[in-house]
């Protein structure tokens, strides 16, 4: 069965659609990596990731797909983050209702 992590830094309630087992943590340091096959990060803005340094020293760690999730920011200017080099997918300007949509689109195929 396919593992999936998610980080939420936002207050978005998720409502995920997926029969995959799913491990929802608020920040970095309860994190447990073990056999899980995706992480996805989801922000507000890149400021809402505290400690970016401490963020990126865990994905560059680990060996599963990270994907990073802005809903109000523009992609261009995610693509100078010092996380961009770890991030293997950037999904950017999205309202709640296609946030939710493309997130579980994003889940089913992983």
């Amino acid at each position: 069965m396919k593992n999936i992590i998610i980080i939420n830094f936002t207050d978005q309630i998720l409502s995920i659609n997926s029969q995959i087992q799913i491990d929802e943590y608020k920040n970095f340091e309860k994190l447990i990596i073990t056999n899980q096959q995706a992480c996805f990060i989801i922000v507000n803005s890149l400021s809402d990731i505290p400690d970016i340094k401490y963020a990126a020293k865990i994905i560059d760690k680990s060996n599963i797909t990270f994907y990073l999730i802005t809903i109000n920011m523009e992609a261009e200017l995610i693509e100078k983050s010092i996380l961009t080099k770890a991030v293997n997918a950037v999904i950017s300007g999205l309202d709640q209702k296609n946030f939710t949509t493309k997130l579980n689109e994003l889940i089913n195929m992983v």
